[in-house]
């Protein structure tokens, strides 16, 4: 892992809480960076949101970049990708994937086994309406929210203790915990940085130029990402605290939170030539 300014820059953003508010999902305080560099810049969107969700936000945001979903369970680009991706690559609606982790129904399965110990509920037994109301969506919103291919929000209803010995019972089966804003996901043993990695290998082999990777992320599904990137940059959380991270060198801290956090980290980088668009082929 290393620090340079002269190789171009991949930015890999989580939305909720980041470059997106926690509360409301505006990003008008982002909005006129990323319209500044998303022509010279790949802006990868890394989410515990769905395909449907993220797309919708791909739309929004005029990004024409392939996107990473369920907390790295997966990996959607456009259909001009089609002939530098290799033959796992799969068609899903108007997108490729490659897919990191295994299919939702078998960690369902193993859930309902669960149920009867902990207490949680789940989108799978949750109404939209009911996802509307722990999430603040709109309802077509809630509706995407539930569209899920490979991982399960909780609502954890427990105590923290009961938590440590349900994520052992899972970890027996393959699969982990990872804590989010809102909710805590199960899911297989996949993360936002091991999708950020492969994604960063394919772009390098495609484009035959080394890049430098950027993340930014607020909450504990971001960890990872954040301790594997070149740069990280930690967007501050409502309550008014920052994610804890081991590394302290290539760390940014914004003072503001969501998408004023997000521009304040990315502007600073910018202006300290550190988000580099031109490629080093070599």
């Amino acid at each position: 892992m290393g620090i340079s300014g002269q190789r171009a820059t991949l930015i890999f953003s989580d939305l909720d809480g980041c470059l997106i508010d926690h509360d409301g999902y505006g990003y008008a305080a982002s909005a006129q960076t990323l319209a500044e560099l998303r022509t010279r810049v790949p802006i990868i969107l890394n989410s515990s949101k769905t395909f449907a969700e993220v797309e919708q936000w791909q739309q929004e945001l005029a990004l024409d970049t392939p996107f990473i979903f369920e907390n790295g369970s997966a990996i959607a680009f456009p259909l001009h990708w089609s002939p530098s991706l290799p033959a796992s690559a799969y068609p899903y609606r108007n997108r490729l994937v490659i897919s990191l982790a295994g299919p939702r129904e078998l960690l369902l399965h193993r859930l309902s086994a669960l149920a009867n110990d902990y207490r949680f509920q789940g989108f799978y037994n949750m109404s939209v309406e009911e996802v509307v109301s722990h999430t603040g969506l709109d309802t077509e919103s809630a509706r995407r929210a539930k569209e899920r291919l490979f991982t399960e929000p909780l609502l954890w209803q427990d105590g923290e203790e009961q938590l440590l010995d349900f994520s052992q019972a899972l970890d027996a089966d393959g699969l982990c915990v990872q804590r989010g804003g809102r909710f805590v996901h199960v899911m297989d043993r996949v993360d936002k940085a091991m999708a950020m990695r492969t994604l960063q290998i394919m772009l390098e082999q495609r484009d035959n130029t080394c890049y430098q990777t950027l993340a930014l992320g607020d909450s504990g599904n971001d960890r990872r990402m954040l301790e594997s990137a070149d740069i990280a940059c930690v967007v501050r959380k409502p309550s008014g605290e920052h994610l804890k991270l081991k590394r302290s060198q290539g760390v940014h801290y914004s003072t503001e939170i969501g998408s004023c956090g997000w521009n304040q980290l990315v502007r600073e980088l910018m202006a300290q030539g550190l988000i580099n668009g031109e490629r080093n082929h070599g």
